[in-house]
């Protein structure tokens, strides 16, 4: 699952820059300029934030509803002990 997370990770940061920056550079190389690459490292960097914000709140949701789980399973285990 380490694994599964690790490549999320890196798909999440280089995927958008490779795609985005990538068509900022071809734009680029068609007009002669050279401010479109960074627009699209800029708007890469945005979707960046974007994708990892959203996994870490489900993660974080998810390891949080495992924690309630836990501790209710182990109130019942002390209430069956009390009876």
């Amino acid at each position: 699952m380490a694994y599964a997370y690790a490549a999320y990770g890196g798909a999440s940061v280089f995927g958008p820059m490779f795609i985005l920056g990538g068509i900022g550079y071809i734009i680029d190389r068609f007009l002669g300029t050279r401010f479109f690459v960074f627009a699209g490292i800029t708007a890469a960097f945005i979707v960046t934030n974007i994708l990892i914000y959203g996994k870490t709140k489900k993660l974080s949701e998810m390891m949080s509803k495992a924690s309630k789980a836990e501790k209710e399973q182990k109130e019942q285990e002390n209430q069956e002990k009390r009876d």
